[in-house]
């Protein structure tokens, strides 16, 4: 797959740029469900029961980066405030998200508010994968993109996308 330079800007109107990290290389194989916790504690039933699970498939290592949203604002806006279409700054496989979460929880969104990082499932739709600490314990939990709870915080989430 050719890797496109995505220009993504320090800050927009709606989000500022916090970090970036790497996320190495992952071999095909299971998501994230109860089997297969990974660095998680708790995961959400719906990684289950949703159409959620992304294509099993091996990826290269990327480049992320996680900005801080800094207005409320709905998902159209946010994301056009960055200037790339979202689908080439989703996050391939559920195992690049597990990846991320263990080598840079640093980067995750301090306390018990949300860092989410969106993905495209094996439908070419894309969902929200939302990672918060309760009481020292890494929680995972499933949103649909357009869902307010991710888009109309209060709490200035935290988003992490990628250069695939």
């Amino acid at each position: 797959m050719k890797k496109i330079n995505l220009n993504l800007p320090e800050e927009s109107e709606y989000l500022r740029l916090v970090g970036t990290s790497i996320v190495f290389s992952t071999q095909a194989g299971f998501g994230i469900d109860d089997e297969h916790k990974g660095p998680f504690d708790w995961i959400d039933g719906s990684f289950n029961e949703r159409d959620s699970q992304t294509t099993s498939m091996d990826t290269t290592q990327v480049t992320t980066f996680i900005y801080q949203q800094k207005k409320k604002g709905d998902y159209q806006k946010i994301f056009a405030s960055l200037g790339t279409d979202i689908k080439l700054m989703s996050f391939l496989t559920h195992k690049q998200i597990a990846s991320f979460v263990r080598s840079s929880e640093n980067l995750l969104h301090p306390g018990d508010r949300a860092t989410h990082f969106p993905f495209v499932n094996i439908n070419g739709d894309i969902l929200v994968a939302r990672v918060y600490r309760v009481l020292g314990d890494i929680k995972i939990h499933l949103e649909n993109f357009d869902s307010p709870h991710v888009w109309e915080s209060e709490d200035s989430p935290r988003f992490v996308i990628c250069q695939n």
